[in-house]
């Protein structure tokens, strides 16, 4: 007979993805199984030996034999703080944030069922804020290609059998704050010794990594919430997905062991946008001023919060629509409006109209001709909403809004980005209406908005053209010039989004 408690779940489920082949081998992408033996730092002496495994984008899960709290009855599901364990080399490890069940089996075998989604090998603490450790290694996708190839190749003149390779990787290095604390990052970039050339040329590998080195040491919940702003940063620079493959750090000199390595679910995608060509910055175009952007993304990542979150988030997705991806950008654009011109939103000074808002109360009327006395009952039960809603016409629309996030783009990079139609002024004459429009039909039904809404196959070209101005207003907030943010906006419109297909089953 089999006994245990059980509770359902309820709320969002992670989808478990597979990761594409491009990433299918990289450390937080694959899964991994160790055995070892695990118990409560409170009852160090109630050990259980079992197995520990780790599944990409999910978190970690162990499975002990025996009854982990011991006793003869199996307590119900229950959270506790952390549980440590040695794994059969002999590498300690703490699980933090534990949901545990326990099994019993003909009434006198127990098992030990164990979920989490952090894990840190190298050391035993209490919980992430007592893990401190003095820099951490971070490995994102797509670095590869935003940097440039580290070797170099010279041949000899005249002699195409013959070259001589250096190792010259791009160097990064810069400081910000976070949290009230300084932090240096740089670049490190790990690659092979070259010693044989493959058919393919020169195909030896390397890897750009970035190393985050606090003034102090940090706790592991300070680091983590780094590294999820480094990443939002490095998908709009790139203008692509970006995915955390790998994650080690250094702890303390008096910890036992040097290294500290991570388990924990990262974002697993089933499909990567591999294409430089469409990366919205290259390293080597904009590297002068990568390290000026970085200090001002942390100066401003509360108020640039929202933007930043559309970007990682539809270029981060599978299988959103066209629809959704203009109707995602049009509402940040309209944030970011208020982020840009906080004292531009009204059409008079809101003293201003807090006084015609109380001349209208005061002048209320009670009859108006050719209206039924009952009708006027009405609106006199309504007057503070109605009034209310009068108090909200004030503030610009949403068409005043686009029109000053399109018409304050210079020309000189507005035109490429609308696609150089004969007016920019005729065409946006035109565009901003039917982008209001679809913009308001996505939200709500109205025939009439939508025979002026954009056709299914004209929304494709209207989503991208706003991420170009999403992408040159971002840009512009975090202090680059006109020019630089004109060609990055143009080189975004070309950024490839990964929508579902145009089937029906």
């Amino acid at each position: 007979m089999h006994l245990s408690w059980y509770s359902k779940p309820v709320g969002f489920a992670t989808s478990a993805s597979t990761p594409p082949p491009a990433l299918a081998d990289e450390r937080l992408m694959r899964p991994w199984e160790s055995t070892g033996s695990f118990w409560i730092p409170s009852k160090p002496e109630q050990q259980c030996w079992g197995t520990m495994s780790f599944k990409p984008g999910s978190g970690i899960e162990v499975t002990l034999e025996g009854n982990l709290f011991g006793g003869r009855n199996p307590p119900r599901p229950l959270e506790i703080p952390v549980i440590h364990g040695r794994l059969f080399n002999g590498a300690l490890c703490s699980i933090f944030s534990c949901w545990c069940a326990v099994e019993i089996f003909n009434g006198q075998f127990f098992r030990t069922r164990v979920s989490a989604r952090l894990s840190v090998g190298g050391g035993h603490w209490d919980n992430p804020e007592n893990c401190e450790l003095e820099w951490v290694q971070v490995k994102f996708s797509h670095l590869n290609d935003w940097f440039s190839a580290p070797y170099k190749l010279e041949y000899e003149p005249g002699n195409y059998k013959v070259c001589k390779i250096s190792f010259s990787p791009d160097d990064l290095m810069t400081e910000l704050v976070f949290k009230d604390v300084v932090v240096e990052l740089k670049t490190h970039c790990a690659h092979s010794i070259p010693n044989l050339a493959s058919p393919d040329g020169k195909n030896w590998p390397y890897s750009y990594q970035l190393v985050l080195i606090p003034k102090e040491p940090q706790d592991l919940s300070w680091y983590i919430e780094l590294i999820a702003s480094i990443r939002e940063l490095f998908v709009f620079l790139i203008g692509s997905g970006v995915y955390t493959l790998d994650l080690s750090a250094s702890q303390p000199s008096e910890s036992a062991a040097k290294m500290a390595y991570l388990h924990y679910p990262v974002t697993v995608p089933r499909a990567i946008r591999v294409d430089a060509d469409y990366f919205s910055t290259r390293f080597a175009d904009y590297g002068g001023k990568i390290p000026e952007i970085i200090k001002t993304w942390f100066e401003r990542e509360l108020e640039l919060r929202v933007p930043a979150a559309t970007y990682r988030e539809l270029l981060c997705s599978d299988g959103a629509s066209p629809a959704t991806i203009l109707l995602r950008t049009v509402q940040t654009l309209e944030h970011l409006y208020g982020l840009l011109w906080p004292t531009d939103s009204k059409y008079a000074k809101k003293a201003t109209f807090k006084r015609f808002i109380q001349w209208m109360r005061e002048g209320f009327p009670s009859s108006l001709e050719h209206v039924p006395s009952e009708e006027m009952t009405k609106l006199e039960q309504h007057k503070e909403t109605i009034l209310s809603r009068i108090g909200g016409i004030n503030d610009l629309s949403l068409r005043s809004k686009l029109e000053h996030l399109f018409n304050r783009i210079p020309q000189h990079s507005l035109m490429p980005i609308l696609g150089n139609p004969p007016s920019s002024e005729e065409f946006l004459r035109k565009f901003i209406p039917r982008l209001e429009a679809t913009r308001h039909y996505l939200t709500h039904y109205n025939p009439e908005q939508h025979e002026l809404a954009f056709k299914p196959a004209e929304i494709e070209d209207a989503a991208l053209l706003c991420w170009a101005v999403l992408t040159f207003w971002m840009g512009h907030s975090l202090g680059l010039n006109q020019i630089d943010s004109g060609k990055m906006a143009l080189q975004a419109k070309m950024a490839m989004f990964l929508i579902n297909s145009d089937v029906k089953l």
